[in-house]
């Protein structure tokens, strides 16, 4: 995997359930670029709220889900939470690196542009 942020340390935050299996939600504390131990426990509500939304993206495998970066704008107009997908709940100081990335959308900003153009229209 290249061009991730790799997570050395973690925090749980929540679970959610997804076809009757609990998964848990985690947010790094620390990468090979940053430590903010106290930004990771704020944005506990704000990512478990972006999984809730779009837990139909989830694999049916996964265990946990740890969010790598707090929310972010990208280069369209989407904010997301980047997280990665877990087979299997990891130790908070011990993460695989070999999980599936996953973009979980908070706002888009597009959607709402073309939502605005409609309603001109009419």
């Amino acid at each position: 995997m290249t061009g991730i942020t790799y997570i050395f340390k973690k925090i749980r935050v929540g679970t959610v359930v997804k076809d009757g299996k609990e998964i848990v939600l985690s947010v790094a504390t620390k990468t090979q670029a940053w430590t903010r131990t106290e930004v990771a426990k704020g944005q506990g509500w704000g990512f478990r709220a972006a999984v809730e939304k779009t837990l139909d993206q989830v694999a049916s495998d996964t265990r946990e889900i740890c969010s790598r970066d707090s929310v972010h704008p990208s280069t369209d107009p989407r904010q997301y939470y980047s997280a990665l997908e877990l087979k299997k709940v990891a130790p908070d100081d011990d993460i695989p690196k070999d999980g599936k990335i996953t973009h979980f959308l908070v706002k888009d900003t597009q959607t709402k542009k073309k939502k605005k153009k409609k309603k001109k229209k009419k």
